[in-house]
């Protein structure tokens, strides 16, 4: 016969319970199990049949209908969908509490078959008190696997992309009954039990169910025993585990970090390895377990695995690496050529994520003094800095700067930098007012260059390309620390008579800037900028340009003003005695002031 016939066969002998109808059922039944016969008991309308059979209230033929369904949900969403609207679902749900071990194992198969991969399927059977009944089963049939991989396995697919229903596995208590399940020795259970869970804690308020350290226990243990996706799997849930921060408590001690370092030992899998470095990664975030993985030897894998030919093992390993060099020590004990070089190479990968990685691992590791010199050894890696400080992401642009600010106060570095175009990047971050944060690591990398140079010349070319016009910009601030800066800048460049003029002639030098400052009584701005303008008062065209009954005015309430220190009240007193002097030679605006005006 065929396929068609013994649908038509069966569909009219399902009216009643015979003989003939069980022979027609078992041949139903093989057919099932074929995906090709499959799809042609469904398109020729074998569902009539099986929901007629099912109607019955006394029915001999569950088992053998369950396993039918379970078959033909198997094949593809279409018929999963036939099934459900046929209506199958009320009677699976009545067997799911039979007393019959085999009939709950087979309808719960079924149940699970026909939510795989189907949304509207799992809405569905989610709904109601199914998931008590499962949990019950479990406990129930504990003891047989096969019951328990396919109720574990419904609970996979109804969690597949629905929280709501992951976290009430969580809050039934679910979980904890699945992890009872990890020292199995059966492999398929095993298997879906850990699917299980990772889908489970999709949803970060689960993963606090597993802060247990018997929990933690079998996942270690299955991490050494384990040579497949189990081993990847239990790594994978540890490094959850550890992202949240009740839990990651239970994994800040000595011994936990000794045996995760231990299972490097092992031939682990790829995705394991860079699993439990991650783990590692983020267990270094504290400072116990910084210090303690410092103290195991991680310096030495850190650099092993961060050569790795694979991309994953590479980045994991920058991360940790990221977080373990928060101490100087660690960062000259990780910084040298083979660890910069493998840095270079992943940032080939132009991605956002990785560059913010990168440049943070540079700054850390510009922080030393005993670090700065090997930059220079490295002339790609200043280019690579360089080349961050115009990336389109403000975070990386941040970094480069304040890498820069560091790299800066070290005077063998300063010739390459200029001779690299770090002036006109930094001078385009300074005058950008996006961030307040990158203006001020850019303002700062550009003041530590120009300490750092003494020859007139260069400082000329700075003034011309618009660093006067920072400094001014910087001065005018409503942040101290900006302007505490650009009054040293002022200072400095007062030291070279030549400059005089190109500070003379900037429109950004005005009267009323001047007297914006002295009103702000902060003295570590006002000693660098009143010892730069005695010296520039030296040239006469710059004290024709600034001479003014206000500044006179401003200087004499600095000198009355008992909150400044009283180095700056020194300085100011020798300016009112050079504006004196100039007055009685009868030079200048000040010969204009009032009478009433006293300048001693």
């Amino acid at each position: 016969m065929s396929c068609k016939e013994i649908v038509v066969q069966f569909n009219k002998l399902s009216h009643n319970l015979s003989s003939e109808l069980t022979k027609s059922l078992l041949k139903i039944q093989e057919l099932s199990k074929s995906q090709k016969t499959g799809k042609t008991l469904i398109s020729e309308g074998v569902v009539f049949g099986i929901m007629r059979l099912i109607s019955f209230p006394e029915n001999p033929h569950t088992k053998v209908l369950c396993d039918i369904i379970a078959e033909l949900a198997k094949i593809n969403e279409d018929t999963r969908t036939t099934l459900a609207v046929s209506g199958v679902f009320p009677f699976l749900f009545t067997q799911i509490e039979d007393e019959n071990q085999e009939i709950v194992k087979l309808a719960t198969r079924a149940l699970a078959n026909l939510a795989f991969q189907h949304c509207d399927n799992s809405e569905e059977i989610s709904k109601g008190d199914l998931l008590e009944k499962i949990l019950l089963a479990i406990n129930k049939f504990k003891t047989d696997p096969e019951l328990v991989r396919v109720c574990v396995g419904l609970i996979l697919n109804l969690s597949d992309d629905s929280e709501e229903f992951q976290i009430l596995v969580g809050q039934s208590n679910g979980i904890e009954i699945i992890c009872s399940f990890l020292d199995t020795e059966h492999e398929l259970v095993l298997s879906v039990v850990m699917r299980a869970l990772i889908a489970l804690v999709e949803s970060s308020e689960n993963i606090s169910y597993l802060g247990k350290i018997e929990i933690i226990n079998n996942l270690k243990n299955l991490i050494k025993t384990k040579q497949d996706e189990i081993q990847e799997m239990a790594a994978d849930l540890l490094l959850t585990i550890s992202s949240n921060e009740k839990c990651k408590q239970l994994l800040l001690t000595k011994e936990f970090i000794q045996e995760c370092l231990d299972l490097f030992k092992l031939d682990l899998l790829t995705n394991t390895k860079e699993y439990i470095i991650k783990l590692l990664s983020y267990i270094a975030l504290s400072n116990f377990g910084m210090n303690t993985s410092l103290e195991k030897g991680s310096i030495k894998l850190v650099k092993e695995f961060i050569s790795s030919p694979t991309f994953e093992i590479s980045l994991a390993s920058a991360m940790w690496l990221a977080n373990l060099i928060r101490t100087d020590e660690s960062c000259i004990s990780l910084m040298d050529s083979e660890v910069l070089s493998c840095l270079k190479k992943l940032v080939q990968n132009k991605n956002t994520k990785i560059s913010i990685l990168i440049i943070g691992i540079l700054r850390n590791f510009a922080i030393p003094e005993e670090n700065k010199p090997k930059f220079y050894d490295d002339p790609e890696i200043i280019d690579l800095i360089l080349q961050f400080i115009e990336h389109e992401d403000l975070r990386v642009q941040d970094h480069a700067c304040s890498c820069l600010r560091l790299l800066s106060s070290c005077k063998k570095l300063t010739q390459m930098l200029l001779e690299k175009g770090v002036i006109d990047k930094l001078l385009k971050q300074v005058f950008s007012d996006e961030v307040q944060r990158i203006q001020y690591s850019a303002s700062r990398a550009l003041n530590n260059l120009i300490f750092n140079i003494n020859e007139e010349n260069t400082l000329g070319s700075i003034v011309e390309k618009d660093g006067a016009a920072a400094m001014f910009l910087l001065l005018e601030s409503q942040f101290g620390v900006f302007r505490k800066e650009a009054a040293m800048v002022f200072n400095k460049f007062s030291n070279f008579e030549k400059l005089s003029i190109k500070i003379i002639n900037n429109e950004n030098l005005t009267v009323k800037m001047i007297n914006d400052i002295f009103s702000s009584e902060d003295s570590s701005v006002l000693e660098p900028f009143c010892l730069g303008l005695k010296k520039f008062l030296e040239n006469k065209l710059f004290f024709e340009k600034i001479s003014d009954k206000s500044i006179i005015v401003s200087l004499i309430r600095l000198k009355d003003n008992l909150t400044i220190s009283q180095e700056v009240v020194s300085i100011v007193l020798e300016l009112l005695e050079i504006f004196e002097d100039e007055n009685e030679k009868g030079k200048g605006n000040v010969m204009k002031m009032d009478n009433e005006i006293s300048l001693i």
